[in-house]
């Protein structure tokens, strides 16, 4: 944001020649930029070719990765369910005074 008030107020300071200058010379490097497949054709389709082969590699990765996170997940949540479950057996080593609550003022 800062940077944008700076740019409008330098470009409020530049003669009016220069602004166009400025600007017609944006316009022409953006017009060249977004022309590149016109004129190299061949490079172009080569790039979008080997931009389709790393998405689909991006894409293979990315599943395996969730794949990965989700079966990683599942044995987490089946550790922490274990670790707190309460169904747990009685094992008998508790005593039936040792059950009685001694906060209830018994």
């Amino acid at each position: 944001m800062r940077l944008a008030v700076l740019i409008a107020l330098l470009t409020l300071a530049l003669p009016r020649a220069t602004l166009e200058q400025l600007t017609q010379m944006t316009y022409h490097h953006a017009t060249h930029v977004a022309t590149i497949c016109d004129r190299h054709p061949e490079s172009c389709r080569a790039a979008q070719q080997e931009a389709k082969k790393a998405g689909l590699m991006m894409a293979r990765v990315a599943g395996k990765a969730a794949d990965h996170v989700e079966s990683a997940a599942l044995v987490v949540l089946a550790n922490l369910e274990r670790s707190f479950s309460f169904t747990e057996p009685d094992r008998g080593t508790l005593s039936d005074e040792d059950l009685l609550p001694r906060w209830r003022g018994e």
